[in-house]
């Protein structure tokens, strides 16, 4: 079957295919192309695998050609283009961690800011209380 001899893996690099691909924590990406090496190195066809994890044939076949040039590393994330990132990756996770588990001081006060203050809010304004009154009567609004 095609791809069946162009990958050979050791054992160290099947059990860390194997936790990637079954990783509740790792990116989807990443499982992603675990998958692909790991069914690749069972001998799978390059199009069954596209199908059976709804890619093209073209994405298998490019993970297969970085897998066998670089190795494990050939899974991560190609560089980008554009402007080089100004915060380091430990900054983004502090970043996430605390607004993911931490609540805002004045997140009370957010929050009691509803839907009838909103309303009332907005009716303060004159050139939207009109509008309102249209509305709350049945009268078409025009707006010119």
């Amino acid at each position: 079957m095609p791809g069946a001899q162009n990958i050979q893996l050791d054992e160290h690099s099947r059990e860390e295919l194997n936790s990637l691909a079954h990783s509740r924590t790792a990116a989807v990406r990443m499982a992603e192309r675990a998958v692909i090496i790991l069914e690749l190195a069972a001998g799978r066809a390059k199009q069954e695998i596209a199908k059976l994890l709804g890619v093209t044939r073209q994405t298998v076949l490019r993970r297969e050609l970085r897998f066998q040039q670089q190795g494990m590393a050939g899974l991560n994330d190609a560089p980008r283009s554009g402007r080089p990132r100004t915060i380091a990756p430990e900054q983004i996770a502090q970043i996430v961690l605390k607004t993911t588990s931490e609540t805002p001081v004045d997140a009370l006060e957010h929050a009691e800011f509803g839907r009838r203050d909103g309303r009332e809010r907005l009716l303060d304004k004159p050139d939207l209380a009109g509008a309102e009154a249209a509305t709350a009567s049945g009268e078409d609004l025009q707006i010119e």
